[in-house]
């Protein structure tokens, strides 16, 4: 439905909130797959980091209401802060 407006930029909160996770990864190939085929750009907020791994081609990572990190999703979630204070790992 988002798309029928032909719009330049789809914004998305939790695109595969409440979705089953062995359905999160065919939902998004398909929402992807139909935002390059009319080359619209998408920016969206998804707290499944595999999700998010997968399927982004930037991440902004927050912290305390500021971005901390800003790149590619590999270099974002290598960096040692980003993993600690984000991720909760080490």
């Amino acid at each position: 439905m988002a798309l029928v407006l032909r719009p330049k930029l789809l914004i998305m909160d939790g695109p595969t909130s409440g979705v089953a996770s062995e359905e999160k990864h065919g939902i998004m190939e398909t929402i992807m797959s139909a935002l390059t085929e009319r080359k619209v750009t998408s920016w969206f907020v998804e707290h499944d980091v595999d999700v998010v791994t997968r399927h982004a081609t930037r991440v902004a990572a927050w912290i305390s209401g500021r971005i901390a990190a800003d790149g590619k999703p590999e270099k974002v979630f290598a960096d040692p802060e980003i993993r600690r204070q984000v991720l909760g790992t080490h």
